[in-house]
C-alpha cells in the first residue's frame, strides 16, 4: 500500500528524529530546529495535510518522539536533557522531567 505524500515542512527537518504518526492515524508530529539552534514541534492533521499547531519545544535539537498508546498524549526528549509530555489536542505541556 502506497504511503499519502507527507507535508513538505516534514522534508525540512535538520534533526535527528523522524515523523511520528498518532496510533490512531489522524495525527502527523514533526519538528524543526530553528535558526536560534530551538526545535519546534509540529502537529499535522494527516486527512486534510494541514498544519494544525506548532510550538517550540525544547532549547536545542530533538532527539525522539513518542506517542502514548491512547494517541491523546506524546513525549519528546532533547539534546537539553529534558524529556517532555504534550497534550496532542491542544499542544500544551502537560510535564517535564530532567534539566
Amino acid at each position: 500500500m502506497p504511503r499519502p505524500p507527507l507535508p513538505s515542512d516534514v522534508y525540512r527537518l535538520r534533526i535527528p528524529t523522524e515523523p511520528r504518526l498518532s496510533p490512531d492515524g489522524r495525527f502527523l508530529v514533526g519538528a524543526s530546529r530553528e535558526a536560534d539552534d530551538t526545535s519546534t514541534i509540529i502537529l499535522w492533521n494527516v486527512a486534510t495535510g494541514e498544519k494544525v499547531r506548532r510550538a517550540q519545544a525544547h532549547h536545542r535539537a530533538l532527539w525522539a518522539v513518542a506517542f502514548f498508546p491512547d494517541g491523546r498524549r506524546f513525549a519528546t526528549c532533547g539534546e537539553d536533557r529534558v524529556a517532555r509530555i504534550w497534550n496532542t489536542r491542544t499542544l500544551e505541556r502537560e510535564a517535564e522531567f530532567g534539566g
